[in-house]
């Protein structure tokens, strides 16, 4: 008796040792082996537009302002050809463009430090949060103080002089071996800006002398442009008041620049770069 019991206990064991390791076999395949993969990570939901809005918020909807360090996945939504969503901060940049939109889906790694998501063509239009502990939290906008002014040297003409041509600087545009080409600078009617070159949406340009035409149609608002990094500098376009088209003439220096009205800075405000 005790033989028969022996040999149907041990096939009572072998049976259910082979359905255990049947059924880990099954949720690997379905599941993965690995714990660590992507599809494990949180996921946060990015969304801008379609009118002047931005947003990082946990799948309820929760606003994200404290994370900690780890891989996450991204769910951006962008529903605007205008505004952009781009996350950046320690070891990580990625945005959507200005013109396009669209769904993506990004994977991302933080670690300790401050992070924003902005609009890299309305640097108002932002969020931050922080990842970790222990690290100062992200200034933005990047705003330093007004202390001068950039001015593009004049051009030099030819002058005949009896008979030899000697070199002399004039007032105007720039000489066509210094300029980088021309800006279109629109404000207004409502309170809206663009800056465009060659018709695109101007996010980043070479440093350099540009000729800047600014067509102003708001008495209420004005056109001024300036830095924001390092040693900041202004011009003002045009006044509040002035309705019509102005030309000038403006020198760039590599950092991060923005064109605004002064009385109205927080809404009518374009960002972009010079490298």
């Amino acid at each position: 008796m005790r033989p028969l019991l022996h040999r149907l206990f041990t096939r009572t064991t072998l049976v259910v040792g082979l359905a255990a390791i049947v059924f880990a076999a099954t949720a690997a395949l379905r599941y993965g082996a690995s714990p660590s993969s992507a599809d494990d990570n949180p996921v946060l939901v990015g969304n801008v537009g379609p009118d002047f809005a931005i947003s990082l918020s946990y799948p309820d909807g929760t606003p994200v302002t404290q994370l900690a360090p780890g891989a996450y996945q991204i769910n951006v939504t962008d529903l605007a050809t205008v505004h952009s969503f781009h996350i950046e901060g320690p070891g990580v940049s990625q945005a959507t463009d200005i013109s396009g939109t669209g769904s993506f889906t990004w994977n991302l790694t933080f670690t300790d430090g401050g992070y924003v998501f902005h609009c890299d063509q309305h640097f108002t239009l932002f969020g931050t949060f922080q990842v970790g502990t222990g690290q100062p939290p992200i200034v933005w906008p990047p705003v330093a103080p007004i202390v001068s002014i950039p001015v593009a040297p004049p051009p030099v003409t030819s002058v005949a002089v009896g008979s030899a041509a000697t070199s002399t600087a004039a007032s105007g545009s720039t000489s066509p071996s210094q300029s980088q080409g021309t800006l279109v600078a629109t404000v207004g009617p409502t309170n809206v800006m663009t800056l465009t070159r060659a018709g695109k949406p101007v996010v980043t340009i070479p440093a350099g002398v540009y000729a800047i035409t600014v067509v102003d149609r708001s008495k209420k608002l004005d056109a001024t442009v300036r830095t924001i990094t390092t040693l900041a500098a202004t011009a003002q376009l045009t006044n509040a008041g002035f309705v019509g088209t102005k030309k000038t003439t403006i020198r760039f220096t590599p950092g991060r620049w923005k064109i605004y009205s002064t009385t109205n800075e927080a809404s009518v405000a374009v960002f972009f770069r010079v490298s």
